[in-house]
């Protein structure tokens, strides 16, 4: 009866306009809340109306447990950021809420964007550079600094990365490119548009300049130099390998430019300069000191020669020229960079004014005669050659036309393309079906298609790829896929799912190559169920090097098989047969081998014996999978065939092996490839000083060679251990850089 009394006069009080019903109880005087959608605030330990949020259209949002106020529903955006003085707030359905006070951990709120901020750490590393806004600022004892306010210049400032920043304009200069990742994009009407993102063809964009960059393959330039640390490394076959520790005799790793390094002593010599980015060092007590930042002043460090550099006004003016050391350097796109190393010409780089310079020898030449060095077309004026062009800045290759002329020549660049254009008008291949992917230079894949790829590893050689239906011993009949009667087209057409003409069941040699490396590769989009025989023979003997030839197998993008085998000329290899049925392949593997196969005219058929076992076949043939092969057997026939040795085995590839010599006569590229007792070398010395030269790439198989003594030697028949001339051929080596190893190897 008492609380309805109380209740009943609450109500008359606010009908009588005599106030508004509080709560009781105690409160914190100044104190703020939302009930629903009023704001109350705390008085005389009492809560009281202080506003309505619903009148205004708004609503009662908790700042904290003890403030509150009225907000408009359309304040922010959910997941928006803001710093309020050094509270880092998100936005929580329209409203603003605390997050973290940054002060409380030692750092700052900082605003990223206009929609996201973060804590920050207050300090910074002394040199760094950052944006606030158009502000660039720099990192000095520890504190944020004022460098320069781009907007006031028309820039924008842009970070670089996590610690550098710059300011630059706003529009790109026409034609320009850059990299934005792996995207390469150029500049069209002062923007920025896509042109090749260089991942999806395997390969990385690489900034050439500030206002160049290309798709480059990922591999290396054979025979380019590079420094990691103190450890000096070489390109050798598309990988970098090592070469020297320079830091283990007191040296130092030092580039010479994007494709040369070498190891440099670490002392200086007082007084001389040098560059380091940015930083004017010079040398003080055999040791590097700094001079000056170049770049805090708004220049940039140059050096005039090996031993002297300066600060100077960032940029060099178009076509200057100047020697370091004898290095012959030319200025493009603002930026000095490398025209022409004299040294490689057992040349001299000498200025001829203050703006000009040029390589000259001891002797003189003949006047308008012509010639390459690497990629640099010379000419002879008075008496002394010059450079005439630097045809690599244009991507073109120097080729010697006679004795007396050369000029600049684009190089096609078809290097893992299979189709589309070379980059010099012609085309690294059409797709028999489907459509060429310019891009990437792949011909566009099915997913239930067949494909067979044949690649190897010498030059000036002619491996070619066949594909066999069914139990054919004739290789040249329309069961046999193959250069003659499988390219675009071919007349007969192989009729392999009782369609006429070319239909999705018929094979398609889309790549034939005959100039060596491959790849050759033969396509069915829709293979009937059938048994296909993959063979490849070494039909051009070029120049009669051994080649190591792989072959992959794909049912769409997916690998299924691969496998390799060294081949030698005319000989005739079947690694695969796979059984189509129903859509799906079963690959098993073959690995049959016959000697001095000459598939040539309208019917090649190659004369296999039939067998259930080894014995059914000759001395040096063993039965695989119903015929004969050659190879050794598994029975242990093949002893005494080893150069001597007490015992030989079989191995995987039918090869009469020590069994103590491992991998003697595989493939190798280091000698870890090798077993004990071996070295990984070049088949021939004569071509492996060659490569070593001349970086050309039919010179440079290795395989694993004997270790021998040539007190005691024990070399496979033909072969000799350490003669007269193979020495001199290995000190020549030696001098070369060629790396034949420290021991004498049976060759």
């Amino acid at each position: 009866m008492r609380t309805w009394l109380v209740s009943l006069c609450a109500v008359c009080a606010v009908a009588c306009g005599g106030g508004q019903p509080v709560d009781s109880g105690d409160c914190e005087a100044g104190a703020q809340r939302c009930d629903g959608e009023r704001l109350e605030q705390c008085a005389d330990g009492a809560w009281s109306l202080v506003q309505d949020c619903s009148l205004d259209g708004q609503s009662c949002e908790m700042l904290s447990d003890t403030a509150a106020e009225c907000r408009s529903a359309g304040d922010c955006s959910t997941g928006q950021q803001r710093c309020s003085g050094e509270l880092l707030e998100y936005c929580d359905r329209g409203s603003w809420v605390a997050q973290q006070n940054c002060a409380l951990g030692g750092e700052s709120c900082v605003a990223l964007t206009e929609t996201t901020a973060e804590c920050r750490d207050l300090a910074c590393q002394e040199g760094d550079q950052r944006c606030d806004g158009e502000i660039l600022e720099y990192c000095l004892d520890g504190e944020w600094s004022f460098q320069q306010n781009c907007g006031l210049s028309g820039l924008e400032c842009v970070p670089l990365s996590e610690t550098a920043a710059e300011c630059r304009d706003l529009a790109c200069q026409e034609g320009a490119r850059r990299c934005d990742g792996e995207i390469l994009e150029y500049c069209l009407d002062g923007e920025w548009s896509f042109q090749q993102n260089c991942g999806l063809a395997g390969l990385e964009c690489v900034p050439l300049s500030e206002t160049a960059a290309e798709c480059q393959d990922l591999a290396c330039q054979e025979g380019a130099r590079r420094c990691d640390g103190d450890v000096l490394e070489y390109c050798r076959d598309g990988e970098w390998s090592f070469q020297q520790n320079c830091g283990l005799t007191g040296l130092e790793c030092v580039p010479l430019s994007e494709t040369a390094a070498e190891c440099r002593d670490l002392a200086c010599q007082n007084g001389d300069q040098r560059c380091d980015g940015d930083v004017l060092e010079y040398c003080l007590d055999g040791g590097w000191t700094v001079q000056q930042n170049c770049g805090l002043a708004g220049l940039a460090c140059v050096a005039s020669s090996e031993t002297a550099a300066q600060c100077q006004a960032g940029g060099c003016a178009e076509g200057e020229q100047r020697c370091l050391g004898d290095r012959l350097e030319a200025c493009a796109d603002g930026e000095w960079a490398l025209l022409q190393d004299c040294a490689l010409g057992e040349e001299h780089c000498v200025p001829t004014s203050q703006t000009t310079a040029v390589c000259q020898g001891d002797g003189s030449c003949e006047n308008g005669r012509q010639r390459c060095l690497d990629d640099i077309l010379q000419r002879c004026v008075d008496e002394a050659w010059t450079t005439e062009e630097n045809c690599g800045l244009g991507g073109e290759v120097c080729v010697p036309l006679t004795e007396s002329t050369a000029e600049c020549r684009c190089q096609p660049d078809c290097d893992g393309r299979l189709c589309g254009g070379d980059g010099c008008g012609g085309t690294c291949g059409t797709c028999a079906t489907g459509t060429c992917n310019e891009q990437t230079g792949q011909c566009e894949v099915g997913e239930g298609e067949l494909r067979v790829q044949l690649r190897w590893d010498t030059a000036d050689t002619d491996l070619d790829l066949r594909i066999l239906r069914g139990s054919t011993t004739d290789y040249c009949s329309n069961d046999s896929c193959y250069y003659a009667n499988c390219v675009p087209g071919a007349s007969p057409w192989p009729e392999w799912d009782g369609d006429s003409g070319r239909t999705p069941g018929d094979p398609v040699l889309e790549l034939d190559d005959i100039e060596g490396f491959g790849p050759e590769l033969v396509l069915i989009q829709e293979p009937v169920d059938a048994t296909y025989r993959v063979a490849v023979h070494y039909w051009g003997p070029g120049t009669g090097a051994r080649s190591w030839a792989s072959v992959s197998v794909f049912v769409g993008e997916t690998l299924i098989a691969e496998d390799g085998r060294m081949l030698d000329p005319h000989d005739l290899w079947e690694p695969f047969r796979i059984e189509w049925d129903a859509g799906s392949a079963t690959v098993h593997a073959f690995d049959g081998l016959w000697r001095d196969v000459s598939l040539a005219g309208g019917s090649c058929v190659v004369n296999t014996t039939p067998c259930e076992e080894d014995r059914d076949c000759p001395a040096d043939q063993y039965c695989a999978e119903g015929v004969c092969a050659a190879g050794c057997r598994d029975d242990g026939s093949c002893t005494g065939a080893c150069g001597g040795a007490a015992e030989c085995v079989c191995n995987d590839a039918h090869l009469c092996v020590d069994p103590n010599a491992g991998t003697l006569g595989m493939p190798c590229v280091e000698p870890a490839d090798c077993s004990q007792g071996e070295w990984c070398s070049y088949d021939d010395i004569l071509n492996g000083i060659l490569c070593e030269m001349l970086g050309l790439p039919g010179m440079c198989s290795k395989s694993c060679h004997m270790i021998c003594d040539p007190d005691a030697p024990v070399c496979p028949d033909g072969q000799t251990c350490g003669s007269a001339e193979s020495q001199i051929l290995v000190i020549i080596g030696t001098l070369y850089g060629a790396d034949l190893g420290d021991d004498l190897l049976c060759y």
